[in-house]
Parts: structure tokens; C-alpha cells; sequence
């Protein structure tokens, strides 16, 4: 599909940024530590059904932004993978996901400088397909969750940046699906709240044949589908890391 993790240098789909093709390797002496932390469901994680096998691939989107990043900053810039599948936002924000504490406790423990939100598609799916035990965010109640996520964040210091869902089978044949007003209300809250917002929705659509860029599922995406992701992804970090280190990067 010619958009690999082999080849993420030709991944231009994030926009802006400088469009090189080959990043030249980052100076050894660049030694600015800047952790950057993601938190969201199996789309960060990285998971994805191959011949009928629910996995988790390596090329997952946060290791491929890290690896993008220290091409252009160094080593000193590294990338946490916080995802849990299957989770919403409330969760994170309760410490019920099963893995972490309420999320103040995480943002006081967190030497991360920017913390990375991916949650919308199980916030919209159980919104409208309720289940005993699992939270029902309402399209307020994850305005809510999102932001407060975000206010927690900057309270410890650290730059708060959202993203949009990858799209899923299914929004190409019905427009009144539920995921359509999550992206909505997240676009809406992180201008509100002036907070950076990685545009996936829309351009993850507008990729040849965009269904083949997810794995079998046709939930989440493929090596290459992870891969352009991570492409929008580092070009809005990118800028955040460099002035966080006082560089434009080579």
C-alpha cells in the first residue's frame, strides 16, 4: 500500500512540517530527555487481527513516532505507550482501565513532558450499545472526561495533546453513526481549550482504498495503516518537542 514502517520517511499524510523525504540522523550530542506519553484503547496499543488473529504488532503508532522523533532530536526523546484495550476515557480518568490509578496519581508520578489522548471509539460504541460494568459516556460526559484529562495534565506541567480516531468499517455507509459526533465534540473542546489536535478522521478516509489500510477486523489498522498514523501524529509533536529542547532539529 507503498505507506510502511519501513519506509515512514514517505509518509507525509500529518501535513505541515518540512515534507523531507530521508531524515538526516539527529547530532549525537543532542541529550534533551523529553518523554512523551500515550494514553488511549487498542489503536494505540496497537493492536490488529491478522488471519483472523487478534495481536499486538510491534509497529505500533508510538513506537513508530518515537523512532521518527530521535531521527530528528536523538535518543533523549523517548515514547511511552500507555494504551489499554478496549477503554474510554472515563476510565483513564477513574483508574478503572485496569491498569492504572485514578489519572492524577499517574500525571503526579509521570516524568512525561507531553501526554498524547487517543479516545473515542469505544466512548461511542458503548454509548450506544450499553454493557453491564462498562462506563456510557454520553457525547457531554467525554466533552467532559476529555478535557478534564487535559486540565490534569497541564496541572503537572505537561503539554496535553489530542487525537482523532482512526475511522472504522461502517462510516463510509452511514453518516448518522455515533463516532461522527465524538470527532465533532473533540474537535470542538480542543479549540476551546487550545490544545494541539492530530487530524485523523478525515485523512485517514481520504487514503486509496482506505479499508484496506485496516487489518481484518476493519477496526484497526494494519502495519501501514499505523504507520500513517504516526506520520500526523509526529507532525504535530514535532514542533512541541523541538521547543521543548530549543531546536528546530537538523
Amino acid at each position: 500500500m507503498g505507506c510502511t514502517a519501513a519506509a515512514l520517511t514517505a509518509c507525509s499524510g500529518g501535513g505541515g512540517g518540512d515534507g523531507a523525504g530521508i531524515i538526516a540522523p539527529a547530532k549525537a550530542s543532542t541529550v534533551q530527555q523529553v518523554q512523551i506519553d500515550f494514553y488511549g484503547d487498542s489503536t494505540t496499543k496497537g493492536a490488529q487481527t491478522i488471519g483472523g488473529i487478534l495481536g499486538e504488532t510491534v509497529d505500533n503508532e508510538p513506537t513508530i513516532v518515537q523512532n521518527m522523533l530521535q531521527m530528528r532530536f536523538g535518543a533523549g526523546v523517548k515514547v511511552n505507550n500507555q494504551g489499554v484495550g478496549g477503554t474510554e476515557a472515563a476510565q483513564l480518568l477513574n483508574g478503572t482501565d485496569g491498569v492504572h490509578p485514578p489519572f492524577s496519581q499517574v500525571m503526579a508520578a509521570s516524568p512525561a513532558k507531553i501526554v498524547v489522548f487517543n479516545f473515542a471509539l469505544n466512548d461511542s460504541y458503548y454509548a450506544a450499545k450499553p454493557k453491564a460494568g462498562v462506563p456510557s459516556e454520553s457525547i457531554d460526559e467525554y466533552w467532559a472526561d476529555m478535557s478534564q484529562l487535559c486540565q490534569i495534565a497541564r496541572s503537572y506541567g505537561k503539554t496535553c495533546v489530542f487525537q482523532e480516531p482512526n475511522p472504522v468499517n461502517g462510516v463510509q455507509t452511514d453518516p448518522s453513526a455515533p463516532i461522527f459526533g465524538y470527532v465533532y465534540v473533540l474537535r470542538q473542546m480542543s479549540a476551546q481549550i487550545n490544545a494541539p489536535l492530530v487530524a485523523q478522521f478525515d485523512a485517514f478516509q481520504g487514503l486509496p482504498n482506505w479499508l484496506s489500510w485496516l487489518s481484518d477486523d476493519l477496526t484497526h489498522p494494519t502495519d501501514a495503516g499505523y504507520a500513517y498514523k504516526a506520520a500526523n501524529t509526529e507532525a504535530v509533536l514535532r514542533p512541541i518537542v523541538a521547543s521543548l529542547i530549543g531546536t528546530n532539529g537538523p
